[in-house]
């Protein structure tokens, strides 16, 4: 008997190094059918208590990123957002910031921001601000 597959994206929840918020790290690929993944997982950790308003991500392990899941993430941080929950990308792998530059998405989606900077510049056209690219 065989067994089953290793899903396409991994994951994984825990808490950042200051305490003060989330830390969810993806492995392996975030593409169409895995980013729904992402976002019930998002919904799941919104409730929680423990998230403060603030998601840190690390996307460093993410092998494949392709355009409509990044766009994904970004209605995501906007939609955290105006529920006051502040994200930030900590680090990417080279498949996403591949994706991001490719889109010429480094203002709205910077990487080592600051969670209000990411926050602020996701809604840049509603007068956020625009932080540079770490």
């Amino acid at each position: 008997m065989s067994e089953p597959p290793l899903p396409r994206l991994v994951i994984q929840q825990g808490h950042d190094q200051g305490g003060s918020g989330i830390m969810v790290a993806l492995t392996g690929e975030l593409d169409g059918s895995t980013s729904a993944d992402l976002r019930e997982a998002v919904v799941l950790l919104a409730a929680q208590p423990q998230i403060r308003g603030r998601l840190l991500l690390d996307l460093s392990a993410v092998t494949y990123c392709d355009n409509a899941s990044l766009y994904t993430l970004l209605g995501i941080c906007e939609a955290l957002d105006l529920v006051g929950i502040c994200v930030a990308l900590t680090a990417v792998s080279p498949a996403v910031d591949t994706c991001i530059q490719r889109n010429a998405l480094e203002e709205r989606l910077p990487v080592g921001a600051a969670p209000d900077a990411i926050s602020g510049a996701a809604n840049e056209g509603a007068g956020g601000t625009t932080p540079t690219r770490s």
